[in-house]
């Protein structure tokens, strides 16, 4: 993997601090759960940078539409959740994603439930 050097390897950060990067609009915030973590893993590997944090702009870091689509890919792999590229792109940013996919898959989540209960209502004796 080539990884790009820091936009400011001079700058700590540590925790919740959050630090601003030459040439980015954000400063820098770590990815705060497992699903932020994942995508954040998936955009270093394909934009080749060191770090991504949750609210840098997909653009900014170098993305573009063709390594969108391999990202959406290994996203729908490894979540298994319907995200499409228009979905990528109009939320540029993993914490924006992030929250768009938990959406889905809590949705997801609750249909299961109902068709769970449904299924048990109608195997029920005089259901």
């Amino acid at each position: 993997m080539n990884v790009k050097s820091e936009q400011n390897p001079s700058a700590k950060t540590s925790g919740d601090e959050c630090e601003m990067r030459d040439g980015l609009s954000a400063p820098y915030v770590e990815p705060r759960n497992d699903l932020e973590r994942a995508l954040a893993a998936m955009w270093r590997e394909g934009l080749g940078v060191a770090r991504v944090g949750v609210h840098d702009d997909f653009i900014e870091l170098g993305g573009y539409s063709l390594l969108a689509i391999g990202i959406v890919l290994q996203i729908r792999q490894l979540l298994t959740v319907d995200f499409s590229v228009q979905d990528f792109l109009q939320r540029p940013t993993i914490a924006s994603q992030a929250e768009a996919i938990a959406q889905t898959l809590a949705a997801f989540a609750s249909e299961q439930i109902l068709a769970d209960h449904s299924a048990l209502s109608d195997s029920e004796p005089g259901g």
